[in-house]
């Protein structure tokens, strides 16, 4: 009997461990898988955008705010705050806004002087969208690329 509870009281010892590292690393890791689709969705926006400049070198396309909601609109960068999110059209819906920054409301134009944009802050991930926003200067360079355009705002 004393055997078999020695055996059992080591398998939940190794298994509490292994709980344990699991919970000390998931937010490790969550933040490198987030990080690593954000830079790949960016990435590919670029590529695309540079496909598309090639095709049109004569004609100088328009930007335009995609229809389909799980496509990246664009991206925006804070250099200061080290931030560089995707940008999704909008609204600001918790999918949009689990996906990256998004355009606040729906019908956005890119003929506005202003455009309002939306997303979260999140304590146990110091890179996630807005989260390291305090670091930026009052003076804040912000990129808003979007396709064949960049916006800067100082």
């Amino acid at each position: 009997m004393k055997k078999w509870t020695n055996r059992l009281m080591t398998i939940a010892g190794v298994v509490l461990i292994l709980v344990a590292a699991y919970l000390f690393a998931k937010p490790h890791i969550d933040n490198y898988l987030h990080d690593k689709d954000k830079d790949e969705k960016i990435e590919q926006y670029d590529k695309n955008v540079k496909e598309q400049a090639s095709k049109d070198k004569k004609q100088q396309a328009k930007p335009q705010i995609p229809k389909d909601k799980s496509k990246v609109a664009g991206y925006i960068e804070i250099p200061d705050a080290d931030i560089k999110e995707p940008v999704y059209p909008g609204p600001a819906t918790p999918e949009q806004l689990n996906r990256g920054v998004s355009f606040a409301e729906e019908n956005e134009s890119l003929d506005d002087q202003n455009i309002s944009i939306a997303g979260h802050t999140f304590i146990d991930r110091p890179n996630y969208q807005f989260t390291n926003l305090k670091a930026a200067k009052k003076v804040v360079w912000c990129t808003l690329k979007l396709v064949m355009k960049h916006v800067s705002i100082k």
